[in-house]
């Protein structure tokens, strides 16, 4: 597979994290979902290699490794990064932060469970540093079936970044932060 050159603009601001994509994490989400949950990524992750996008996998330790299929896709990204944390937030405790600087990184992809625990936590810290977030129903997935949690998170997601509603490519997404950003 070749990997074109580096977009200027918006694309070359841009990192994909895969945050707790683990069996440990996964148990409670019905195998339909799973399925699609996982699929969807594995575009998002092929588009990385394509685009030269970096890309972070964050693992909770002791929690087993990222799955396979994953990970597998994982390898093929020029600029990927794997991440052992401690804590529910991606940031803490972790050199997160300064590899995406290194990356002079200024937007981020959100994909992986949990979404109202683990990728909220991490994207807290995100846009109180400054970053710009971007997810969808389709990246993201809740091992928690309430849906006041749900509804919660998909607002807060809505209010500090885009959210997707429908699967899109990693430049149309970066398309509709520019829109949304002219706006503000």
């Amino acid at each position: 597979m070749a990997v074109r050159k580096r977009s200027q603009g918006l694309l070359a601001s841009l990192a994909v994290l895969l945050i707790d994509m683990q069996p440990s994490f996964l148990g409670k989400i019905s195998k339909k979902k799973k399925v699609g949950l996982v699929s969807r990524q594995i575009e998002v992750i092929r588009e990385c290699a394509r685009l030269d996008v970096p890309l972070i996998v964050l693992e909770y330790r002791n929690q087993g490794d990222t799955l396979i299929e994953l990970m597998n896709e994982v390898r093929l990204v020029p600029r990927n990064q794997l991440i052992i944390k401690l804590y529910d937030d991606g940031f803490e405790g972790t050199d997160l932060n300064r590899i995406l600087k290194g990356f002079s990184v200024k937007t981020l992809v959100l994909m992986g469970v949990n979404a109202s625990y683990c990728v909220k936590k991490t994207a807290l810290s995100a846009v109180g540093l400054g970053y710009k977030i971007i997810t969808g129903d389709y990246l993201i997935d809740n091992t928690c079936r309430c849906c006041r949690h749900r509804e919660k998170d998909r607002g807060w997601y809505m209010t500090n970044g885009v959210f997707h509603e429908v699967p899109t490519s990693l430049p149309a997404m970066l398309s509709k932060r520019a829109k949304v950003t002219k706006q503000d």
